[in-house]
């Protein structure tokens, strides 16, 4: 059964509202360059009744820079189970802002197939300008959360263990 707001079909009015918690990774599939891209987002979205729900999140990841921003998002429903998203943003940290995009779909807010698209204007890999499409996979809900909480946990037990290392 899904969680409570994951549905916005005719049978559930009394969700006004939801969170939305993913944690990610992400492949370059074109540019010149093949690049890993863990990432992580989190936002909130209304219920606008029927199959659709519009808001926004905040994502955070690395692609070669760490990079944030904003992004709008809409989520259609297409069953009790299945969801589509959709969203757009500009992602700062880099040399430059970078537009993006993404489309998904969701089952039961657990698990999401990916594909993100990003502008590098500075380029990568020595090219002026870089198109980049990722193909992914996110983590949603609780799974999302725990799995952003532990990776930053390792993640800083790392960069503690190779500072010490340097200083010694």
């Amino acid at each position: 059964m899904p969680a409570a707001g994951q549905q916005a079909g005719d049978g559930n009015h009394s969700v006004r509202s939801f969170w939305v918690t993913e944690a990610g990774y992400s492949y370059s599939t074109t540019g010149g360059c093949s690049d890993h891209y863990p990432s992580f987002e989190v936002g909130k979205l209304i219920n606008l009744g029927g199959s659709f729900a519009a808001g926004g999140s905040a994502f955070v990841g690395h692609n070669g820079d760490l990079l944030f921003g904003p992004r709008p998002r809409l989520r259609y429903w297409a069953s009790d189970d299945v969801a589509f998203d959709f969203g757009a943003g500009l992602l700062f940290g880099a040399r430059r802002s970078r537009p993006a995009g993404l489309a998904s779909v969701t089952y039961r807010d657990v698990m999401s197939l990916v594909v993100q698209y990003e502008r590098n204007r500075d380029g990568a890999c020595g090219q002026p300008i870089e198109n980049q499409v990722f193909l992914g996979v996110k983590i949603g809900s609780r799974p999302g959360v725990t799995t952003a909480l532990v990776g930053t946990a390792i993640a800083g037990i790392m960069i503690w263990y190779f500072v010490s290392q340097v200083e010694n």
